[in-house]
Protein backbone atom coordinates (compact mmCIF):
# COMPACT_ATOMS: atom_id res chain seq x y z
CA UNK A 1 0.00 0.00 0.00
CA UNK A 2 3.02 2.16 0.57
CA UNK A 3 4.55 1.76 -2.62
CA UNK A 4 1.51 2.70 -4.38
CA UNK A 5 1.09 5.71 -2.70
CA UNK A 6 4.57 6.60 -3.76
CA UNK A 7 3.77 6.09 -7.23
CA UNK A 8 0.56 8.07 -6.94
CA UNK A 9 3.04 11.17 -5.48
CA UNK A 10 5.73 10.80 -8.26
CA UNK A 11 3.06 10.63 -10.72
CA UNK A 12 1.09 13.77 -9.09
CA UNK A 13 5.04 15.48 -9.64
CA UNK A 14 5.40 14.68 -12.80
CA UNK A 15 2.41 15.97 -14.17
CA UNK A 16 3.31 19.01 -12.90
CA UNK A 17 6.70 19.04 -14.32
CA UNK A 18 4.52 17.75 -17.90
CA UNK A 19 2.58 20.83 -17.50
CA UNK A 20 5.39 22.91 -16.42
CA UNK A 21 7.09 22.12 -19.57
CA UNK A 22 4.34 21.87 -22.00
CA UNK A 23 3.65 25.60 -21.03
CA UNK A 24 6.83 27.00 -21.00
CA UNK A 25 7.60 25.67 -24.41
CA UNK A 26 4.84 27.72 -25.85
CA UNK A 27 4.77 30.56 -23.47
CA UNK A 28 8.60 31.13 -23.61
CA UNK A 29 9.28 30.28 -27.41
CA UNK A 30 6.21 32.37 -28.10
CA UNK A 31 8.19 35.88 -27.04
CA UNK A 32 9.95 37.00 -29.91
CA UNK A 33 12.96 38.84 -28.79
CA UNK A 34 11.68 41.86 -30.43
CA UNK A 35 8.81 41.78 -27.78
CA UNK A 36 11.28 41.37 -24.92
CA UNK A 37 13.21 44.44 -26.86
CA UNK A 38 9.45 46.76 -26.69
CA UNK A 39 8.59 45.09 -22.88
CA UNK A 40 12.55 46.22 -21.68
CA UNK A 41 11.59 49.76 -22.80
CA UNK A 42 8.08 49.54 -21.80
CA UNK A 43 6.55 52.36 -19.33
CA UNK A 44 5.34 49.78 -16.99
CA UNK A 45 8.10 48.83 -14.39
CA UNK A 46 6.26 45.39 -13.79
CA UNK A 47 6.58 44.44 -17.34
CA UNK A 48 10.07 46.00 -17.80
CA UNK A 49 11.26 43.73 -14.94
CA UNK A 50 9.68 40.38 -16.27
CA UNK A 51 11.20 40.78 -19.32
CA UNK A 52 14.90 41.34 -17.93
CA UNK A 53 14.76 38.29 -16.36
CA UNK A 54 13.21 36.06 -18.99
CA UNK A 55 16.00 37.98 -22.19
CA UNK A 56 19.09 36.12 -20.89
CA UNK A 57 17.18 32.87 -20.99
CA UNK A 58 15.63 33.61 -24.34
CA UNK A 59 18.10 34.30 -26.02
CA UNK A 60 19.66 31.22 -26.24
CA UNK A 61 16.71 29.90 -28.24
CA UNK A 62 17.76 26.41 -29.64
CA UNK A 63 18.77 25.90 -25.78
CA UNK A 64 16.19 26.42 -24.60
CA UNK A 65 13.99 24.88 -26.58
CA UNK A 66 15.90 21.85 -26.78
CA UNK A 67 15.67 21.82 -22.81
CA UNK A 68 12.12 21.77 -22.56
CA UNK A 69 11.16 19.31 -25.16
CA UNK A 70 13.58 16.99 -23.77
CA UNK A 71 12.35 17.44 -20.11
CA UNK A 72 8.67 17.72 -21.99
CA UNK A 73 9.04 14.37 -23.48
CA UNK A 74 11.64 12.09 -21.13
CA UNK A 75 8.04 13.10 -18.01
CA UNK A 76 5.51 12.28 -20.12
CA UNK A 77 7.26 8.92 -20.97
CA UNK A 78 7.91 8.70 -17.34
CA UNK A 79 4.46 9.42 -16.80
CA UNK A 80 2.70 6.54 -18.68
CA UNK A 81 5.08 3.91 -17.64
CA UNK A 82 4.27 4.86 -14.02
CA UNK A 83 0.67 4.99 -14.85
CA UNK A 84 0.48 1.40 -16.55
CA UNK A 85 2.34 0.23 -13.51
CA UNK A 86 -0.61 1.67 -10.87
CA UNK A 87 -3.94 0.97 -12.38
CA UNK A 88 -2.80 -1.36 -15.45
CA UNK A 89 -2.47 -1.41 -19.11
CA UNK A 90 -5.68 0.15 -20.33
CA UNK A 91 -6.90 2.09 -17.88
CA UNK A 92 -3.30 2.76 -16.81
CA UNK A 93 -3.02 4.44 -21.11
CA UNK A 94 -6.48 6.36 -20.77
CA UNK A 95 -5.75 8.18 -17.49
CA UNK A 96 -2.25 8.57 -18.55
CA UNK A 97 -3.81 10.27 -21.64
CA UNK A 98 -6.21 12.01 -19.92
CA UNK A 99 -3.95 13.29 -17.43
CA UNK A 100 -1.01 14.66 -19.76
CA UNK A 101 -3.68 16.50 -22.07
CA UNK A 102 -5.84 18.11 -20.08
CA UNK A 103 -3.16 18.64 -17.08
CA UNK A 104 0.04 18.76 -18.53
CA UNK A 105 -1.15 20.49 -22.18
CA UNK A 106 -4.19 22.17 -22.35
CA UNK A 107 -4.46 23.84 -19.04
CA UNK A 108 -0.97 25.06 -18.71
CA UNK A 109 -0.58 26.16 -22.22
CA UNK A 110 -3.66 28.28 -22.13
CA UNK A 111 -2.48 30.12 -18.82
CA UNK A 112 1.30 30.42 -20.11
CA UNK A 113 -0.31 31.49 -23.71
CA UNK A 114 -2.00 34.57 -21.68
CA UNK A 115 0.73 35.10 -19.01
CA UNK A 116 3.75 33.92 -20.43
CA UNK A 117 5.96 37.13 -19.07
CA UNK A 118 4.08 37.00 -15.34
CA UNK A 119 4.88 32.99 -15.76
CA UNK A 120 8.35 33.37 -17.19
CA UNK A 121 9.38 35.85 -14.36
CA UNK A 122 8.51 33.58 -11.80
CA UNK A 123 9.84 30.18 -13.33
CA UNK A 124 13.26 31.16 -14.83
CA UNK A 125 15.31 30.13 -11.75
CA UNK A 126 13.42 26.61 -12.33
CA UNK A 127 14.40 26.90 -15.93
CA UNK A 128 17.76 27.34 -15.10
CA UNK A 129 18.05 23.99 -12.95
CA UNK A 130 17.01 22.43 -16.19
CA UNK A 131 19.42 23.77 -18.38
CA UNK A 132 22.10 22.72 -16.20
CA UNK A 133 20.60 19.08 -15.44
CA UNK A 134 20.08 18.23 -19.21
CA UNK A 135 23.03 20.24 -20.57
CA UNK A 136 25.38 17.10 -21.78
CA UNK A 137 22.09 16.29 -24.00
CA UNK A 138 20.56 19.55 -24.69
CA UNK A 139 23.91 21.44 -25.45
CA UNK A 140 24.88 19.58 -28.65
CA UNK A 141 21.42 18.86 -29.96
CA UNK A 142 21.38 22.83 -29.56
CA UNK A 143 24.71 23.31 -31.94
CA UNK A 144 23.36 21.30 -34.60
CA UNK A 145 20.51 23.29 -35.02
CA UNK A 146 22.37 26.42 -34.93
CA UNK A 147 24.45 24.68 -37.35
CA UNK A 148 21.67 23.82 -39.69
CA UNK A 149 19.66 26.79 -39.12
CA UNK A 150 21.36 29.29 -37.47
CA UNK A 151 20.93 31.86 -35.22
CA UNK A 152 17.34 32.93 -34.37
CA UNK A 153 16.38 35.85 -36.48
CA UNK A 154 14.83 39.25 -35.36
CA UNK A 155 11.59 39.51 -36.80
CA UNK A 156 11.69 42.84 -38.68
CA UNK A 157 8.62 44.68 -40.09
CA UNK A 158 8.19 46.34 -43.92
CA UNK A 159 6.90 49.37 -43.91
CA UNK A 160 3.54 48.19 -45.09
CA UNK A 161 3.40 45.85 -41.99
CA UNK A 162 4.43 48.59 -39.58
CA UNK A 163 1.60 50.96 -40.73
CA UNK A 164 -0.83 47.71 -39.95
CA UNK A 165 0.62 47.57 -36.67
CA UNK A 166 -0.39 51.40 -35.83
CA UNK A 167 -3.77 50.98 -37.31
CA UNK A 168 -4.47 47.91 -35.42
CA UNK A 169 -3.45 49.84 -31.94
CA UNK A 170 -5.75 52.91 -33.26
CA UNK A 171 -9.26 53.80 -31.99
CA UNK A 172 -10.86 50.11 -33.66
CA UNK A 173 -14.92 50.02 -32.55
CA UNK A 174 -14.44 45.80 -32.77
CA UNK A 175 -10.74 45.92 -30.31
CA UNK A 176 -11.70 48.12 -27.88
CA UNK A 177 -12.94 46.08 -24.82
CA UNK A 178 -12.17 47.31 -20.89
CA UNK A 179 -8.86 45.73 -21.27
CA UNK A 180 -7.54 47.70 -24.38
CA UNK A 181 -8.25 51.59 -23.53
CA UNK A 182 -4.45 52.73 -24.00
CA UNK A 183 -4.10 52.98 -27.51
CA UNK A 184 -3.16 55.54 -30.04
CA UNK A 185 -6.02 58.34 -30.93
CA UNK A 186 -6.97 58.83 -34.29
CA UNK A 187 -4.46 62.08 -34.77
CA UNK A 188 -1.54 59.84 -33.63
CA UNK A 189 -2.40 56.92 -35.96
CA UNK A 190 -2.73 59.07 -39.06
CA UNK A 191 0.38 61.30 -38.24
CA UNK A 192 2.01 57.80 -37.58
CA UNK A 193 0.85 55.93 -40.51
CA UNK A 194 1.91 59.48 -42.98
CA UNK A 195 5.49 59.44 -41.85
CA UNK A 196 5.88 55.60 -42.53
CA UNK A 197 4.51 56.69 -46.46
CA UNK A 198 5.94 60.07 -46.87
CA UNK A 199 9.59 58.78 -48.24
CA UNK A 200 7.87 56.83 -51.02
CA UNK A 201 6.12 59.79 -52.43
CA UNK A 202 7.24 62.19 -54.72
CA UNK A 203 7.34 65.74 -55.16
CA UNK A 204 5.42 65.81 -57.97
CA UNK A 205 2.40 64.50 -56.15
CA UNK A 206 2.37 66.98 -53.62
CA UNK A 207 3.50 69.97 -55.92
CA UNK A 208 1.67 73.82 -56.76
CA UNK A 209 1.44 73.54 -60.64
CA UNK A 210 3.06 76.76 -61.72
CA UNK A 211 -0.17 78.15 -63.03
CA UNK A 212 -1.56 78.68 -59.86
CA UNK A 213 1.98 79.97 -57.93
CA UNK A 214 1.84 83.63 -57.51
CA UNK A 215 5.16 84.96 -59.08
CA UNK A 216 6.51 88.14 -60.24
CA UNK A 217 8.29 89.55 -63.92
CA UNK A 218 11.50 90.27 -63.40
CA UNK A 219 10.71 93.35 -65.02
CA UNK A 220 8.42 94.56 -62.45
CA UNK A 221 8.93 97.94 -60.13
CA UNK A 222 8.44 97.71 -56.85
CA UNK A 223 6.21 100.58 -56.58
CA UNK A 224 2.91 100.77 -54.30
CA UNK A 225 0.81 98.36 -56.31
CA UNK A 226 3.21 95.68 -56.68
CA UNK A 227 3.78 95.90 -53.11
CA UNK A 228 0.08 95.53 -52.13
CA UNK A 229 0.12 92.41 -54.80
CA UNK A 230 2.92 91.16 -52.30
CA UNK A 231 1.79 91.98 -49.15
CA UNK A 232 -1.72 90.38 -50.31
CA UNK A 233 -0.60 86.94 -51.47
CA UNK A 234 0.90 86.29 -48.02
CA UNK A 235 3.93 84.20 -49.34
CA UNK A 236 7.31 85.05 -47.78
CA UNK A 237 9.01 83.90 -50.71
CA UNK A 238 8.27 84.60 -54.36
CA UNK A 239 9.62 83.19 -58.12
CA UNK A 240 10.61 85.56 -60.60
CA UNK A 241 10.18 84.46 -64.26
CA UNK A 242 11.60 86.33 -67.26
CA UNK A 243 9.50 86.08 -70.44
CA UNK A 244 7.45 82.99 -69.87
CA UNK A 245 6.02 82.11 -66.55
CA UNK A 246 8.37 78.04 -66.40
CA UNK A 247 11.84 80.45 -67.16
CA UNK A 248 12.33 80.78 -63.38
CA UNK A 249 15.11 83.08 -63.22
CA UNK A 250 15.70 84.14 -58.96
CA UNK A 251 13.75 84.18 -55.36
CA UNK A 252 12.47 87.36 -53.95
CA UNK A 253 12.28 87.22 -50.32
CA UNK A 254 9.75 89.37 -49.18
CA UNK A 255 11.65 90.23 -45.88
CA UNK A 256 14.28 92.08 -48.38
CA UNK A 257 11.66 94.34 -49.16
CA UNK A 258 11.67 96.00 -45.87
CA UNK A 259 13.57 99.11 -46.50
CA UNK A 260 12.16 99.74 -50.12
CA UNK A 261 10.18 102.83 -50.60
CA UNK A 262 7.19 102.54 -52.91
CA UNK A 263 7.82 105.71 -54.03
CA UNK A 264 10.97 105.25 -55.38
CA UNK A 265 9.81 102.77 -57.83
CA UNK A 266 12.86 100.29 -57.59
CA UNK A 267 13.33 97.32 -60.40
CA UNK A 268 12.76 94.15 -59.36
CA UNK A 269 15.87 93.40 -61.40
CA UNK A 270 17.91 95.43 -58.98
CA UNK A 271 16.84 93.55 -55.60
CA UNK A 272 17.65 90.79 -57.53
CA UNK A 273 20.96 91.28 -58.34
CA UNK A 274 21.67 92.77 -54.77
CA UNK A 275 20.41 90.17 -52.92
CA UNK A 276 21.46 86.61 -55.08
CA UNK A 277 19.32 84.50 -53.71
CA UNK A 278 19.82 81.15 -54.78
CA UNK A 279 17.46 78.66 -56.52
CA UNK A 280 17.23 75.34 -55.85
CA UNK A 281 15.95 72.86 -58.76
CA UNK A 282 14.87 69.21 -58.23
CA UNK A 283 13.43 66.75 -60.94
CA UNK A 284 9.89 65.46 -60.56
CA UNK A 285 10.90 62.20 -59.43
CA UNK A 286 12.35 63.01 -56.28
CA UNK A 287 11.21 61.66 -53.24
CA UNK A 288 9.93 63.54 -50.10
CA UNK A 289 12.89 61.84 -47.82
CA UNK A 290 15.84 63.52 -49.89
CA UNK A 291 13.70 66.36 -50.11
CA UNK A 292 13.09 66.69 -46.74
CA UNK A 293 17.27 66.42 -46.61
CA UNK A 294 17.76 69.67 -49.21
CA UNK A 295 15.83 71.90 -46.93
CA UNK A 296 17.23 70.50 -43.70
CA UNK A 297 20.72 71.32 -45.43
CA UNK A 298 19.79 75.70 -45.33
CA UNK A 299 19.82 75.74 -49.03
CA UNK A 300 16.01 76.95 -48.57
CA UNK A 301 12.89 76.31 -48.05
CA UNK A 302 11.19 76.27 -51.52
CA UNK A 303 12.56 74.55 -54.03
CA UNK A 304 11.68 74.51 -58.25
CA UNK A 305 10.49 71.22 -59.72
CA UNK A 306 11.20 70.64 -63.22
CA UNK A 307 11.27 67.22 -66.17
CA UNK A 308 12.34 66.02 -69.27
CA UNK A 309 9.61 67.26 -71.65
CA UNK A 310 9.63 64.67 -74.79
CA UNK A 311 6.78 65.67 -76.70
CA UNK A 312 6.50 67.58 -80.06
CA UNK A 313 8.86 67.65 -82.49
CA UNK A 314 11.81 68.85 -81.13
CA UNK A 315 14.88 67.29 -78.95
CA UNK A 316 13.59 66.93 -75.72
CA UNK A 317 14.76 70.08 -73.06
CA UNK A 318 13.69 70.27 -69.42
CA UNK A 319 10.83 72.28 -68.00
CA UNK A 320 9.63 73.59 -64.67
CA UNK A 321 6.90 71.95 -63.89
CA UNK A 322 6.05 73.57 -60.29
CA UNK A 323 7.38 74.49 -56.75
CA UNK A 324 7.63 72.65 -53.54
CA UNK A 325 7.88 74.11 -50.00
CA UNK A 326 9.00 72.92 -46.63
CA UNK A 327 5.23 73.45 -45.48
CA UNK A 328 4.29 70.77 -48.08
CA UNK A 329 6.78 68.05 -47.14
CA UNK A 330 6.19 68.70 -43.56
CA UNK A 331 1.59 68.70 -44.40
CA UNK A 332 2.79 64.99 -45.72
CA UNK A 333 4.90 63.93 -42.84
CA UNK A 334 1.79 64.90 -40.29
CA UNK A 335 -0.76 63.78 -42.64
CA UNK A 336 -3.32 67.01 -43.03
CA UNK A 337 -3.03 70.47 -44.39
CA UNK A 338 -1.39 73.26 -42.36
CA UNK A 339 -3.92 76.07 -43.78
CA UNK A 340 -2.63 79.41 -42.75
CA UNK A 341 -4.22 82.87 -42.91
CA UNK A 342 -2.92 83.45 -46.41
CA UNK A 343 -3.90 80.38 -47.76
CA UNK A 344 -6.44 80.03 -50.93
CA UNK A 345 -5.91 76.48 -51.71
CA UNK A 346 -4.96 74.45 -48.76
CA UNK A 347 -5.06 70.97 -50.65
CA UNK A 348 -2.63 71.17 -53.26
CA UNK A 349 -4.34 67.75 -54.99
CA UNK A 350 -8.18 68.64 -55.05
CA UNK A 351 -7.60 72.14 -55.22
CA UNK A 352 -10.45 72.71 -52.47
CA UNK A 353 -10.75 76.27 -51.94
CA UNK A 354 -10.55 78.20 -48.73
CA UNK A 355 -13.01 81.18 -48.37
CA UNK A 356 -12.67 83.30 -45.90
CA UNK A 357 -12.50 87.37 -45.44
CA UNK A 358 -9.58 89.32 -45.57
CA UNK A 359 -8.21 91.00 -42.37
CA UNK A 360 -6.72 93.91 -44.10
CA UNK A 361 -9.23 95.61 -46.64
CA UNK A 362 -7.93 97.18 -49.51
CA UNK A 363 -9.37 100.06 -48.78
CA UNK A 364 -7.54 101.22 -45.88
CA UNK A 365 -4.37 100.17 -47.90
CA UNK A 366 -5.00 103.06 -49.50
CA UNK A 367 -4.65 105.06 -46.41
CA UNK A 368 -0.41 104.39 -47.41
CA UNK A 369 -0.65 104.36 -51.08
CA UNK A 370 0.43 108.64 -51.84
CA UNK A 371 -0.42 107.92 -55.61
CA UNK A 372 -3.90 106.78 -54.83
CA UNK A 373 -7.19 109.30 -55.97
CA UNK A 374 -8.53 109.68 -51.87
CA UNK A 375 -11.89 111.40 -51.12
CA UNK A 376 -12.16 114.83 -48.87
CA UNK A 377 -13.39 112.38 -46.23
CA UNK A 378 -12.40 108.94 -44.68
CA UNK A 379 -13.69 105.92 -45.97
CA UNK A 380 -15.53 103.57 -43.54
CA UNK A 381 -12.54 101.10 -42.80
CA UNK A 382 -9.94 104.29 -42.74
CA UNK A 383 -12.29 105.85 -40.16
CA UNK A 384 -12.05 102.50 -37.58
CA UNK A 385 -8.55 102.07 -38.22
CA UNK A 386 -7.72 105.84 -37.17
CA UNK A 387 -10.12 105.88 -34.36
CA UNK A 388 -8.21 102.74 -33.24
CA UNK A 389 -5.24 104.27 -33.55
CA UNK A 390 -6.36 107.69 -31.38
CA UNK A 391 -8.01 105.74 -28.81
CA UNK A 392 -5.05 103.44 -27.79
CA UNK A 393 -2.61 106.26 -27.98
CA UNK A 394 -3.84 109.84 -27.87
CA UNK A 395 -4.88 110.63 -24.19
CA UNK A 396 -7.55 112.94 -25.36
CA UNK A 397 -9.37 110.44 -27.12
CA UNK A 398 -9.33 107.77 -24.66
CA UNK A 399 -12.48 105.88 -23.49
CA UNK A 400 -12.79 106.80 -20.19
CA UNK A 401 -13.34 110.59 -22.09
CA UNK A 402 -14.96 109.97 -25.13
CA UNK A 403 -17.36 107.29 -26.46
CA UNK A 404 -15.82 104.82 -29.42
CA UNK A 405 -18.94 105.16 -31.03
CA UNK A 406 -19.20 108.60 -30.48
CA UNK A 407 -15.62 109.46 -31.73
CA UNK A 408 -16.47 106.99 -34.82
CA UNK A 409 -19.78 109.54 -35.47
CA UNK A 410 -17.01 112.93 -34.84
CA UNK A 411 -14.47 111.22 -37.54
CA UNK A 412 -16.51 111.12 -40.23
CA UNK A 413 -17.29 114.69 -40.22
CA UNK A 414 -13.59 115.35 -39.96
CA UNK A 415 -12.02 116.95 -43.05
CA UNK A 416 -9.04 114.78 -44.73
CA UNK A 417 -6.52 117.30 -46.71
CA UNK A 418 -4.54 116.56 -49.46
CA UNK A 419 -0.58 118.60 -51.12
CA UNK A 420 0.46 117.97 -53.79
CA UNK A 421 4.15 119.00 -55.36
CA UNK A 422 2.20 120.85 -58.20
CA UNK A 423 0.85 123.69 -55.08
CA UNK A 424 3.70 124.96 -54.59
CA UNK A 425 3.96 126.77 -58.48
CA UNK A 426 1.43 129.81 -56.68
CA UNK A 427 1.55 133.38 -57.38
CA UNK A 428 4.28 135.11 -55.62
CA UNK A 429 7.10 133.85 -53.39
CA UNK A 430 5.00 134.89 -50.10
CA UNK A 431 2.04 133.12 -50.86
CA UNK A 432 4.01 129.89 -52.02
CA UNK A 433 5.50 130.27 -48.81
CA UNK A 434 2.18 130.40 -47.08
CA UNK A 435 1.00 127.24 -48.97
CA UNK A 436 3.72 124.98 -47.81
CA UNK A 437 2.52 125.68 -43.83
CA UNK A 438 0.36 123.71 -41.90
CA UNK A 439 0.76 124.93 -38.26
CA UNK A 440 2.46 129.23 -38.04
CA UNK A 441 4.02 130.16 -34.86
CA UNK A 442 2.20 132.67 -32.99
CA UNK A 443 -1.17 132.26 -35.61
CA UNK A 444 -4.04 131.26 -33.54
CA UNK A 445 -5.76 127.37 -34.51
CA UNK A 446 -8.52 125.74 -33.99
CA UNK A 447 -7.98 122.53 -35.27
CA UNK A 448 -5.57 119.65 -34.67
CA UNK A 449 -4.04 117.32 -37.24
CA UNK A 450 -2.87 114.33 -37.78
CA UNK A 451 -0.59 112.83 -40.60
CA UNK A 452 -1.51 109.92 -42.71
CA UNK A 453 1.08 109.62 -44.95
CA UNK A 454 4.23 112.66 -46.33
CA UNK A 455 6.42 114.52 -43.65
CA UNK A 456 6.31 118.08 -41.97
CA UNK A 457 9.65 120.18 -40.68
CA UNK A 458 8.83 121.37 -37.67
CA UNK A 459 10.76 124.87 -36.32
CA UNK A 460 10.20 125.14 -32.41
CA UNK A 461 11.34 127.66 -29.96
CA UNK A 462 13.68 130.89 -30.07
CA UNK A 463 16.30 129.24 -31.23
CA UNK A 464 14.69 127.88 -33.92
CA UNK A 465 15.51 123.88 -33.29
CA UNK A 466 14.41 121.79 -36.47
CA UNK A 467 12.85 118.16 -36.49
CA UNK A 468 11.21 115.76 -38.68
CA UNK A 469 7.52 114.30 -38.23
CA UNK A 470 6.11 111.88 -40.27
CA UNK A 471 2.70 109.71 -40.69
CA UNK A 472 0.41 108.77 -37.42
CA UNK A 473 1.94 112.25 -35.59
CA UNK A 474 -0.71 114.00 -33.69
CA UNK A 475 -0.04 117.78 -34.28
CA UNK A 476 -1.42 120.46 -32.50
CA UNK A 477 -3.68 118.65 -29.88
CA UNK A 478 -3.92 121.62 -27.64
CA UNK A 479 -6.12 123.64 -30.01
CA UNK A 480 -9.14 120.93 -29.03
CA UNK A 481 -8.92 121.77 -25.18
CA UNK A 482 -7.60 125.42 -25.17
CA UNK A 483 -10.35 128.31 -25.77
CA UNK A 484 -7.18 130.13 -27.27
CA UNK A 485 -4.57 128.43 -28.73
CA UNK A 486 -1.13 129.57 -30.49
CA UNK A 487 1.58 127.14 -31.43
CA UNK A 488 5.05 127.76 -30.68
CA UNK A 489 6.11 125.98 -34.25
CA UNK A 490 5.76 126.12 -37.73
CA UNK A 491 4.78 123.12 -39.54
CA UNK A 492 5.96 123.45 -42.97
CA UNK A 493 5.67 120.39 -45.63
CA UNK A 494 8.78 118.71 -46.06
CA UNK A 495 7.94 115.51 -48.24
CA UNK A 496 4.91 115.69 -50.98
CA UNK A 497 2.17 114.10 -51.24
CA UNK A 498 1.25 115.36 -47.87
CA UNK A 499 -2.17 113.55 -46.48
CA UNK A 500 -3.49 115.09 -43.53
CA UNK A 501 -6.87 114.71 -41.12
CA UNK A 502 -8.19 118.02 -39.54
CA UNK A 503 -10.12 117.60 -36.48
CA UNK A 504 -11.94 121.03 -35.60
CA UNK A 505 -12.60 122.27 -31.65
CA UNK A 506 -16.27 122.67 -32.23
CA UNK A 507 -16.48 118.76 -33.51
CA UNK A 508 -14.60 117.49 -30.66
CA UNK A 509 -16.38 119.72 -28.12
CA UNK A 510 -19.78 118.54 -29.58
CA UNK A 511 -18.59 114.70 -28.92
CA UNK A 512 -17.41 115.49 -25.81
CA UNK A 513 -20.78 116.57 -24.76
CA UNK A 514 -22.64 114.17 -26.23
CA UNK A 515 -20.25 111.23 -24.65
CA UNK A 516 -20.89 113.32 -21.41
CA UNK A 517 -24.95 112.88 -22.05
CA UNK A 518 -24.58 109.65 -22.91
CA UNK A 519 -22.65 108.46 -19.91
CA UNK A 520 -25.14 110.73 -17.43
CA UNK A 521 -28.40 108.60 -19.00
CA UNK A 522 -26.37 105.38 -18.64
CA UNK A 523 -25.73 106.05 -15.10
CA UNK A 524 -29.14 107.45 -14.31
CA UNK A 525 -30.32 104.09 -15.82
CA UNK A 526 -28.43 102.01 -13.75
CA UNK A 527 -29.35 103.86 -10.53
CA UNK A 528 -33.48 103.15 -11.34
CA UNK A 529 -32.77 99.60 -11.99
CA UNK A 530 -30.40 99.14 -8.46
CA UNK A 531 -33.36 101.10 -6.85
CA UNK A 532 -36.45 98.80 -8.47
CA UNK A 533 -34.46 95.83 -7.54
Amino acid sequence: MNTEWWRIIIAILLIFLSGLFAGLTLGLMSLDLVDLHLALESENEEEAKCAKRIYPVRKKGNLLLCTLLIGNTAVNSGLSILWADIVGGLVGFAVSTLSVLILGEIIPQSICHRYGLKVGYYTVPIVRVFIFLFFPLSYPTSKLLDWFLGQEPLHRYSKRQLKSLVKMQGPNLESVTEGNLHGLSSEETELLGSALEFAQKKVEEIMTPLERVFMLDENSHLNFKTLTLIFQSGHSRIPVYSGTRDNIIGILFTKDLVLIDPDDDISLKTVLSFFHREIQFVFHETTLDVMLKEFKSGRGHLAVIYKVNNEGPTDPFYQNIGIVTLEDVIEEIIGSEIVDETDVYPNNATEEKVWRRRKIDTEVLKMFDPGAHLEDHLSHNEILVVASYLCHNISAFSSSILSYDILIRMLKDCQVVEFHKDVEKTQGEDSDRVAHLVFKRGVPAVEAVLIIYGKLKITAGSEGFVSQVGPWTMLGIRALTDEIYAPDFTAEILEYPLRILKIHRRLYRQALKRSSSSSSSSSETELISNTTV
